[in-house]
């Protein structure tokens, strides 16, 4: 592999992260928004709540399954409607998760695997599993974060279009 074929792969392991992980900012906020607004009816204490405790001391993984409680205590019709939302929100999890804490794999196989297939893929240090990000696969991912994101911001007071990118961009 040249240094120019090696700087095209990190390139693009960084457009994958930042795809994936800008689009994941969304969807966290639209939990942030419903989780605060369930316990807050006033906007500025939702508000601060978001500002000074969801944003800063509840875990990614906290907030997903803070939602998924509270939508099937509060609104077990929606959950119905769109059964695959827990599913979904796990998945988001476990790629964000790969995105924000393992690194690119530069091994002799994660090149190989570059040079032949332009396939990316991530592991954790002194590990030999690797996780795969396929265009494919980010695509697939990135349409599933932009519906999550939308209908889950679609419960939201205000929201009455699709305020976030689907992943089709």
């Amino acid at each position: 592999m040249t240094v120019e074929e090696f700087q095209q792969m990190a390139d693009r392991a960084y457009y994958i992260r930042g795809l994936v992980l800008n689009e994941s900012i969304y969807l966290e906020h639209a939990l942030e928004y419903y989780i605060a607004t369930h316990y807050c009816g006033d906007n500025e204490v939702r508000d601060k709540m978001i500002e000074q405790f969801l944003t800063t001391d509840v875990s990614f993984r906290g907030k997903v399954s803070t939602f998924i409680r509270l939508i099937k205590e509060a609104n077990k019709g929606w959950l119905s409607q769109n059964p695959e939302i827990p599913d979904n929100l796990d998945k988001i999890f476990k790629a964000r998760n790969i995105l924000a804490h393992e690194v690119l794999d530069t091994s002799p196989f994660g090149r190989q695997q570059y040079e032949r297939h332009k396939l990316i893929h991530f592991t954790k240090l002194f590990k030999t599993e690797r996780n795969v990000f396929s265009d494919e696969y980010v695509k697939e991912l990135r349409t599933i974060l932009g519906n999550t994101s939308n209908k889950i911001a679609l419960l939201l007071p205000g929201f009455s279009e699709q305020p976030f990118p689907s992943g089709n961009s």
